[in-house]
């Protein structure tokens, strides 16, 4: 309270987490709705689900979350090869394993291993887990139309000087349409960093990312805008891309991506890749 003298028995140390912790409050309260929200609209009580779904074309996008769900009691499991942000000699390895609640509500971790050259000395270690909740509340296989919604909650990082040392927590919105033999992916989504660091504060940044693929047989070709929003900088990327889905490996799905980076923020080419496996499920 304004006016108020300092309270002796409180030591200095203690007075300024107080104050960090009542400046954020808002940050906190914002990430106290993304919650609520993300978790109100991801429970399946509040949607009826139909007894098909749009047509599955591809397992996963490189930029971005694909609208289909898994299917229940189906696990898939990823992993690939991705160059790193925003320098051009980093590198990382990420692992996704997802699994169907229902044939609309599924959860997923995203474990990833960050490999940095910081000259004279390179740096490698997991980076931030996320763990993420999405549900499909739309899907029409008869207007080719899908919406979903998820919430992600990343843990700070385990290694020094990979990742962030913060809270990660990221509401998100996936819209899908066909337009076949086109088909079209938007994914949107907005995050709050809360850092553990005393001396910084939380930020807020978002992702936007558009796909458009089309199937030929067992491949599919794809293209990708990806633009991530952050506090300075907004790199901006586009990434051609092929699938093959093999007709003698059932459920398997092998990716490649070729990255160009469209501001000074991103990597000028870079490489991804990726292999995606689902086991049981209807």
């Amino acid at each position: 309270m304004q006016g108020q003298t300092s309270n002796p028995h409180i030591p200095p140390d203690s007075t300024r987490l107080l104050t960090s912790y009542a400046l954020d409050a808002g940050h906190r309260r914002l990430i106290g709705v993304l919650i609520g929200v993300s978790f109100f609209c991801c429970h399946p009580v509040f949607a009826k689900e139909e007894e098909s779904n749009v047509e599955r074309i591809v397992e996963e996008l490189f930029l971005g979350l694909v609208v289909y769900p898994q299917e229940r009691g189906e696990f898939q499991f990823s992993t690939g090869f991705r160059s790193a942000h925003k320098k051009t000699d980093d590198f990382r390895l990420e692992t996704f394993i997802e699994y169907g609640i229902t044939d609309r509500l599924q959860i997923a971790a995203e474990f990833p291993v960050d490999f940095l050259r910081a000259e004279p000395e390179k740096i490698q270690g997991l980076g931030n887990v996320e763990l993420e909740t999405y549900y499909n509340f739309y899907n029409n296989p008869s207007s080719g139309r899908a919406y979903g919604v998820g919430f992600v909650l990343g843990l700070p990082t385990a290694t020094p000087e990979v990742g962030e040392r913060a809270m990660i927590y990221e509401s998100f919105f996936v819209a899908y349409q066909e337009f076949k033999p086109f088909y079209f992916n938007f994914f949107a989504g907005i995050d709050v960093e809360d850092s553990l660091i005393a001396e910084e504060e939380s930020q807020v940044g978002g992702d936007i990312a558009l796909a458009v693929f089309r199937k030929y047989d067992q491949f599919v070709l794809d293209l990708e805008l990806g633009i991530k929003i952050e506090e300075g900088e907004t790199p901006v990327r586009l990434a051609p891309a092929l699938y093959w889905h093999p007709r003698d490996w059932k459920d398997t799905e092998f990716a490649v991506s070729l990255p160009i980076g469209l501001t000074g923020e991103t990597p000028n080419l870079g490489v991804l890749l990726m292999i995606t496996k689902e086991f049981g499920g209807g």
